[in-house]
């Protein structure tokens, strides 16, 4: 289970209930709405450079949204694997680092495109 409060509005929230997927509050926890069905959610993350900005690891792929949480897209990554936990660089929502059961990737280009981190710049194998 992973929850969010958005820094800039207290009143959204999103929480990930496993095997269930990812909920949104619009009025400080009271009501929830479910935004997006996937058993294999785990983190979450909303971006500080961009609260609109929110991402979350599941099998294989990471999902983004760019509204807030009422839309999703997928951006699959490799290892094929279960995504465990995700961040983004404080200072741009492009930049995003997730860890899986089989190591680290990153995406400089807001998810689009990934590595593994022993191909990353300064990375080791």
């Amino acid at each position: 289970m992973s929850v969010e409060i958005n820094p800039q509005n207290s009143q959204e929230i999103l929480a990930v209930l496993q095997a269930e997927g990812i909920y949104r509050s619009t009025n400080g926890g009271v009501d929830w709405r479910r935004v997006w069905e996937e058993t294999s959610v785990q983190g979450l993350h909303i971006a500080p450079a961009n609260s609109s900005t929110i991402y979350a690891g599941a099998f294989a792929r990471v999902l983004k949204s760019e509204d807030g949480g009422e839309n999703w897209v997928r951006a699959y990554i490799p290892p094929r694997d279960q995504v465990y936990d995700i961040v983004t660089d404080p200072n741009s929502a492009d930049i995003v680092i997730a860890v899986t059961a089989q190591g680290i990737v990153y995406s400089s280009d807001g998810g689009q495109t990934w590595i593994t981190l022993d191909k990353a710049q300064g990375g080791r194998s």
